[in-house]
């Protein structure tokens, strides 16, 4: 039997280089998707699985992402984050789970695990949370502090290890990678200028559009600042005619409004229509 390959050195090749402009991050993060969604297998307690959809969250010199969490643990590269405040690992909803492909001593970098499908089964797992508590069940785990002090948290192949990537051939062909703003970022807590610059950024990926119902206007923005017809859209996404174009709609709407006017909880359409004031 062939020895797994590792992920992480091809996983670095695909990310910015160090000194790289602002402007050459989005073509990285799409690179490194790619690598993510096409060319790895997630094992979990010895399962295969596929990732399906990731978020990229970089801070670091050139390129200050205000989004990111910054944890010390981002500064390592090739290392499971579990999301976590004051050292303590979050609980409920807010569980989450990151790639870390940092570099020392000023670059943080996560890539924010969304949805990943069971080989075997073809189901699918959606929702950051989600991920963590089926990573979670799979292994036997009681909590992420335990399953965290089981093993190096190498993203790599281990002997051992409950939870390691590794890379791979596409399975019948690479699928194509779909891109939109993150999920779950607003102005609430400040419209400052670093906000505004990074919450409507293309950073978040998916090869199963049609599958993943979370984040769906998110997808149909980023469709339509593509030049995607709103008939190309609802094929893609599976959504109603009526919906792609209210959310189209609300997108164009926003463009020339103060993104001032959104600090606050959002309607879908609202946020359509920040997405338009901030483009």
């Amino acid at each position: 039997m062939p020895r797994p390959s590792p992920l992480t050195p091809v996983l670095a090749a695909a990310l910015p280089a160090k000194g790289a402009a602002d402007e050459a991050h989005g073509e990285a993060f799409r690179r490194a998707a790619h690598v993510l969604l096409n060319h790895a297998t997630l094992h979990i307690a010895g399962a295969a699985h596929r990732l399906a959809e990731v978020e990229f969250y970089w801070y670091g010199p050139g390129h200050e992402d205000p989004f990111a969490h910054r944890d010390p643990i981002q500064v390592e590269s090739g290392i499971w984050y579990f999301h976590r405040q004051g050292g303590t690992y979050k609980g409920g909803t807010y569980k989450g789970v990151d790639i870390a492909m940092g570099r020392r001593p000023d670059t943080y970098v996560g890539i924010l695990i969304r949805t990943i499908v069971e080989a075997a089964s073809g189901a699918i797992i959606e929702g950051s949370c989600t991920c963590v508590d089926h990573v979670l069940a799979r292994t036997g785990m009681e909590s992420v502090a335990a399953l965290v002090g089981s093993f190096d948290g190498s993203i790599d192949p281990r002997e051992g290890s409950p939870l390691y990537l590794t890379h791979d051939k596409p399975r019948g062909g690479a699928a194509e990678v779909f891109d939109s703003p993150r999920v779950g970022l607003t102005l609430k807590k400040g419209a400052t200028p670093e906000r505004r610059a990074f919450l409507g950024r293309p950073y978040r990926f998916t090869i199963e559009p049609a599958r993943t119902k979370k984040g769906r206007p998110h997808l149909v923005v980023g469709l339509h600042q593509k030049g995607r017809t709103n008939e190309e859209i609802r094929r893609i996404t599976g959504s109603g005619a009526a919906l792609v174009e209210r959310y189209v709609r609300a997108f164009e709407a926003g463009k020339g409004k103060n993104p001032d006017e959104y600090r606050r909880d959002l309607s879908t359409e609202e946020l359509c229509a920040l997405w338009g004031a901030l483009s």
